[in-house]
């Protein structure tokens, strides 16, 4: 029969139409009222007033009374009475002028044209916006990519999927539509569902964004001058903040939005749940009914070919967990109101930042809508991805079984994951914000004000002097792409449950046949110079005389490096009042460090480094070629040799201490104070001082990492080195096996697998969390101002040794020290759990594939440093205070003439005082828990790890290399 059906005539036979389906009630008559009143809330929501983009600046004026400040509207001039105020500062004022011979007077004190703020201390300019509102604004401002995003897909797309589904579910009643035909449909449409939320993101990443805040200023409005000094009055501080508020528009629209992606879902599950009655194994979604086909055509290759699905899935998570930590988007502020801004004018934000800031920023926390976003990000881009590849990873191996309900959930997850959407939106915005906020601004900016340099000199605030009002630039970070991979993982993690190649894959094990072929190649090349007999092994040159003379050269380096200067401090002084010559504090060598710290009574530091910085790498030195002596005499069997430099090996990390002391200590004595300007005071009252700028202070301390932590570092390697190297000389003439057989046991292998994914993921997670805070108090301490906290992870702690700190950056000494530190934290310990994991995966299917990948794990065992990293954050959590505070006595002793509370109040520094002149206050933070997570599941991998037997030869395990190649 001929049927028209959207204008096209459609042929076809009688007997292959689909019947007329008699559909459930929910489809019938719940669906199209829900979703009619979901278009009707979403077309009235569009409309309406949604947010509110804020900025205000805010003065707090110092208490006075009224009569005090008068304006003069015809000469546009504001002063105040200094009598008014107090009778008292009146005489001072006076008799301060007439001391100095410069005319003021007491009764009008110019504020020049600053005196508005007094009397009128709060602006502010508010711009209310609906969708339809937001995509004009867009448009004129030239961010056409944003208000196409907008447009398409917070508007009209929820509407039309909404169309398309009720015309679905119609032509399925009616008999129009083939179940594979609604199949298809419907596995186009639910995972296309979730970019309704476009808008979701769009708002809760914007909130974030825009929302800013300046530290309180003062504004101290110049009153005369005398021999090049200013006499100034504080009128009090100024605040200046820019934030986005969600209206109640906002809340409908976004359950609009929610409806939408949910009656999809909802739908979808009806129409399955309907046609697949009887039908037990059948579920939604294309990739499910590809699953559901592939029961009866996949080959036995493809079968094993989904092997290669945990790894990716593997791959998949790491890649998500490191990008939602690292840096999503850097944000860089210009303009008067960056200036304002100070420091929090640049920063960077990740997604893990994002949520934090939704829930702790003090615009942010106190919008329930805002609180809620925050949920929402953290289900729908951390949660459901990581749920979504557990259950692909599930029902990968029985999909050929036709288990295929954990298939439909994972559809249905994959519906749910809106990490492309999040990227996309985030994409959009770091293009066209800045254009959106830079015109809003130039539209409200007083230009004549911030141009005004006269005005802005006497009121204290000549350095926000710019052209422009505000300028913000927006760069996609490092987070960005690691999440953009994770999202082409993912596609290659379906396809290999799916029984598919992916190209990922098929690249990567064209790389892998290359190095094997390379690696048997070096092997046959060792193989083929002559098979030695085992006494003339351990009798070879390289036992005999290259191990000694290179313990010969790692004990000098070890003496050189005890003795040797490691680092010294420079401090510098800028004390207008009083010249302070700079100063050489603290050279420390190790000797020096463990007699410094008992004198501090910071005994745990002492003990520490003396027992595995000084004589623990002598012991395993002598020990190492003891061993290597006394096998060659047949004093001890090589198999009980190779069990103690085993135990030598796994205690051997401790000596790497040092290196955190080293960037620990390198962070926390690096300072360098703001310039604080000293203003005497020459006059007082009960509201305010007058004072006289006289200079200013600044305090600065470098530390210089010095030749001797270079010598220190190398000889500790060689140390580790050497014994891994005499382990595996012993090995090679152990008795032979003819195969390397894998104690294998189901149960342990898979307890090992879980437990070394679940330590690299809180590995991962850990590398961008705090583990520690170290706050620097005192004096010192108040002067450092923001900067006198460092919230310490393993990435601020590298990053602030590479490029942070200008004086560190320069160094090329602790250059070296920031890629030894990175290796032994992040590196060496990372590839660890991915060698293990690959042993684990392949340990029954290619055992010796999997014995190579454990013995790269073991060796990055031995340079795996997570627990000396947490050992060394508790000797800090406990006894730094002690040290640091002994280390500065001397510094301290040079600026004593001045830190007394009462000459600090006179020269205007009075809130830089403290009892202590430095005082180091630590505490841990949720990275060192999260290490703490992965050294235990560490352990418990390694010890439910299967053993693999040495095999029999070098040929042997070339010959394996070469038939997996």
């Amino acid at each position: 029969k001929s049927l028209p059906f959207c204008g096209i005539s459609i042929k076809c036979k009688h007997k292959i139409m689909p019947a007329k389906q008699n559909t459930t009630r929910a489809l019938n008559v719940c669906l199209p009222i829900a979703a009619v009143v979901t278009i009707i809330v979403h077309m009235t929501t569009v409309t309406t007033e949604t947010i509110a983009v804020m900025g205000a600046m805010k003065f707090n004026a110092t208490i006075m009374p009224e009569d005090a400040v008068n304006a003069d509207e015809s000469n546009h001039t504001t002063t105040i009475d200094a009598n008014a105020i107090d009778p008292k500062l009146g005489k001072l004022v006076d008799h301060y002028a007439k001391a100095h011979n410069f005319s003021m007077n007491s009764s009008a004190i110019g504020l020049g044209g600053w005196g508005p703020l007094v009397a009128n201390p709060y602006f502010a300019s508010n711009v209310t916006l609906s969708v339809v509102g937001a995509v004009e604004h867009a448009s004129r401002d030239g961010a056409w990519l944003l208000g196409m995003g907008v447009a398409l897909l917070g508007i009209l797309w929820p509407v039309l999927q909404l169309v398309a589904l009720l015309m679905v579910v119609m032509l399925v009643r009616l008999g129009w539509v083939h179940v594979d035909a609604r199949r298809s449909i419907m596995g186009i449409l639910v995972p296309l569902s979730k970019w309704s939320l476009f808008v979701v993101f769009f708002v809760a990443s914007a909130a974030v964004m825009v929302d800013a805040t300046s530290p309180e200023s003062d504004v101290d409005v110049l009153v005369n001058k005398y021999e090049g000094k200013d006499l100034r009055v504080t009128m009090g501080t100024y605040v200046l903040h820019l934030n986005l508020k969600c209206l109640p528009g906002l809340a409908l629209f976004c359950l609009a939005l929610v409806s939408s992606t949910a009656l999809v879902h909802w739908a979808d599950h009806e129409l399955a749940g309907h046609t697949s009655a009887g039908s037990p194994t059948e579920h939604t979604g294309l990739l499910a009914q590809e699953g559901v086909d592939s029961q009866h055509s996949a080959s036995n290759s493809e079968a094993a070919f989904t092997d290669n699905t945990l790894l990716l899935a593997v791959a998949t998570m790491s890649l998500l967990v490191t990008g939602a930590s690292r840096t999503l988007v850097s944000i860089e502020r210009h303009g008067a109101f960056g200036k304002a801004l100070q420091a929090s004018a640049d920063h960077d934000v990740s997604v893990f930042g994002l949520m934090k800031a939704l829930l702790s920023q003090p615009h942010l926390r106190l919008q329930p809508m805002m609180i809620m976003m925050a949920g929402v990000l953290l289900m729908l881009i951390f949660v459901v991805p990581l749920l979504e590849l557990v259950v692909i990873v599930q029902s990968a191996g029985r999909r050929m079984q036709g288990y295929n309900r954990q298939c439909a959930l994972a559809f249905r997850l994959y519906g749910l994951d809106c990490l492309e959407v999040f990227l996309v939106s985030t994409a959009l915005l770091s293009a066209d914000l800045g254009d959106i906020i830079y015109e809003e601004a130039e539209r409200r900016c007083d230009h004549k004000l911030l141009s005004d340099e006269e005005r802005l000199t006497k009121a204290g605030l000549l350095h926000l002097k710019d052209d422009d009002c505000f300028v913000q630039t927006l760069h996609l970070g490092i987070g960005w792409w690691l999440l953009f991979a994770a999202v082409i993982f993912r596609g290659a993690v379906w396809q290999s449950s799916a029984g598919q190649r992916p190209l990922i894959v098929e690249a990567a094990l064209t790389l892998g046949r290359k190095a094997a072929a390379c690696w048997s190649r070096v092997a046959s090349w060792s193989s083929s110079q002559g098979k030695q007999p085992v006494t003339p092994r351990l009798d070879s040159w390289r036992m005999k005389w290259l191990l000694p003379a290179l313990v010969a050269v790692n004990m000098v380096l070890l003496v050189a490096g005890h003795v040797c200067l490691y680092l010294h401090v420079v401090s510098h002084i800028e004390f207008s009042l009083r010249y302070i010559p700079d100063h050489t504090l603290a050279p420390l060598n190790f000797l020096g460090t463990i007699s410094r710290s008992f004198k501090a009574q910071a005994y745990l530091m002492a003990v520490t480094v003396a027992m595995w910085v000084v004589v623990w790498p002598y012991v395993k030195l002598l020990a190492t070629l003891a061993i290597a002596s006394w096998v060659r005499n047949e004093i001890i069997t090589p198999d009980k040799a190779v069990q103690v430099l085993e135990g030598m090996n796994g205690a051997a990390k401790l000596s790497f201490v040092e290196v955190f002391f080293f960037c620990i200590a390198a962070v926390t004595s690096s300072m360098d104070t703001p310039k604080h300007h000293i203003r005497m005071r020459v006059a007082s009252t009960e509201h305010f001082d007058v004072r006289v700028q006289t200079g200013t202070f600044t305090f600065s301390s470098d530390i210089e990492l010095l030749p001797g932590a270079m010598v220190m570092i190398a000889a500790i390697v060689l140390v580790t080195i050497l014994t891994h190297w005499v382990e595996y000389e012993l090995e090679a003439v152990l008795p032979s096996k003819a195969s390397p057989v894998v104690a294998h046991s189901e149960k342990r292998n898979l307890r090992a697998l879980v437990a070394s994914v679940g330590a690299l993921l809180f590995l991962l997670l850990g590398l961008e969390q705090k583990m520690m805070t170290i706050d620097r108090q005192g004096f010192l301490g108040n002067a450092l101002g923001p900067s006198s906290k460092f919230d310490m992870s393993v990435r601020s702690l590298i990053s602030s040794l590479r490029k942070d700190d200008p004086s560190l950056a320069a160094q090329p000494t602790v250059q070296v020290l920031a890629l030894v530190t990175a290796f032994l934290a992040l590196v060496a310990p990372t590839l660890e759990m991915m060698f293990l994991i690959a042993s684990l995966h392949w340990a029954k299917a290619e055992p010796c594939l999997s014995s190579q990948m454990r013995r790269a794990a073991e060796w990055l065992y031995s340079f795996d440093c997570v627990e000396v990293l947490l050992g060394c954050c508790l000797v800090i959590l406990f006894d730094f205070s002690n040290f640091m505070a002994y280390m500065v006595k001397d510094e301290c002793t040079r600026m004593q003439g001045f830190l007394t509370e009462e000459k600090l109040d006179k020269i205007g520094l009075l809130h830089l005082y403290d009892e202590d002149c430095l005082r180091v206050k630590s505490s841990l933070g949720l990275g060192f828990w999260f290490f703490c997570i992965v050294v235990v599941l560490r352990s418990i991998a390694w010890r439910q790890a299967p053993r693999h037997e040495p095999a029999s030869s070098s040929s042997e395990r070339a010959s394996g290399a070469i038939a997996i190649a």
